[in-house]
């Protein structure tokens, strides 16, 4: 896998060609919702620094998630 920066203007683009494995060696945090907010991808990066715990589910509505664990805190 070529080096990522975090900084380069077209790290979209370069993440966005990257199969779930080097997504998941990168070490920055990745989230990829769809227009609906279902989890596309979410690195192992981004669950360790956000506090997330485990990765959720792809495939899964990640705002809906999010919602319920923070709506009564």
């Amino acid at each position: 896998m070529s080096e990522i920066d975090f900084d380069d203007i077209d790290i979209v683009n370069k993440v966005e060609t990257l199969d779930v494995k080097s997504v998941d060696s990168l070490p920055f945090g990745v989230v990829r919702l769809d227009n609906a907010g279902v989890v596309r991808i979410f690195n192992t990066t981004e669950a360790e620094f956000s506090g997330y715990g485990a990765r959720p589910k792809t495939g899964k509505n990640f705002l809906h998630r999010y919602r319920a664990l923070h709506e009564y805190a």
